[in-house]
């Protein structure tokens, strides 16, 4: 049994792929990696379409909301005018403060947030020291707010 015929059919020799089936096995793996990225490159983009809308979804929602609590202090601050001490002058500023709020409010309801955003960038281009300005100060509030809710 130790010198057995090599050509036995009963034990056939392992082969080795030729070029050719190298070369195509190469060409299948890499055409199923093709295809693979690109599912998974579809699911990606199916997953941000689908945040970028829920996001877009709650900044409106976000919008209404407040412009809804705007209306509402407006109408607080109206309410209160008239019996602050400090005489008209007082009571007539703050009627303008109020005036104010109720702007913002039909501003709010009445634009989009893309009409928005283009109308901070027009802003911000005819005005860029008050917007530098605004902007910094605004980061300060909020890493003020950050801060103290952290302790």
């Amino acid at each position: 049994m130790a010198n057995q015929d090599i050509n036995d059919p009963m034990n056939p020799k392992p082969t080795t792929p030729t070029r050719e089936q190298a070369s195509q096995t190469s060409s299948d793996v890499m055409e199923e990696s093709k295809r693979k990225a690109s599912e998974m490159s579809s699911r990606a983009k199916e997953q941000f379409n689908k945040a970028m809308e829920t996001g877009k979804s709650k900044a409106e929602q976000a919008r209404v909301s407040a412009a809804d609590g705007l209306e509402r202090a407006a109408s607080k601050v109206q309410e209160t005018a008239g019996r602050l001490p400090g005489g008209e002058r007082v009571q007539g500023a703050v009627r303008s403060i109020s005036t104010g709020m109720e702007r913002s409010a039909t501003y709010l309801r009445e634009h989009d947030l893309t009409d928005m955003q283009s109308d901070v960038e027009n802003f911000v281009r005819r005005h860029p020291g008050q917007s530098l300005i605004a902007a910094l100060a605004a980061g300060f509030l909020l890493g003020q707010t950050i801060r103290r809710s952290r302790h």
